[in-house]
């Protein structure tokens, strides 16, 4: 599943608005299709500044941000996982796969 929330255009006063926080993001091209995504534990506002320079092609982004006792890279796993068994593979430009802490609920052993 997506994030849920809107999509931005991807431009430097919108990033500017981000939180300096953890949280995941989602990149698009102009026909509002996923082509990235990804997660900070640090500042997401940082990692979108530098995904810029990256994608000269993306055109909107989404984010979002942790809850509570939540990690970046947890709740970047959890948004890729949704999109995974949703679309049956990863973004098209994002290929690899997202870390996840061994204290994830996405990694609970006793989850049956």
């Amino acid at each position: 599943m997506p994030i849920r929330k809107k999509w931005m255009k991807f431009d430097l006063e919108n990033i500017s608005k981000v939180p300096k926080v953890a949280g995941a993001y989602e990149l698009a091209n102009s026909n509002k299709t996923q082509i990235d995504d990804g997660g900070s534990n640090t500042s997401l506002q940082r990692r979108l500044r530098e995904k810029k320079a990256m994608y000269p092609t993306a055109t909107y982004f989404r984010y979002d941000t942790p809850r509570l006792f939540q990690t970046g890279f947890e709740l970047e796993a959890e948004h890729s996982h949704k999109y995974q068994s949703k679309h049956g593979n990863r973004p098209k430009k994002n290929k690899r796969s997202p870390t996840l802490s061994i204290f994830s609920p996405l990694n609970d052993p006793f989850k049956l």
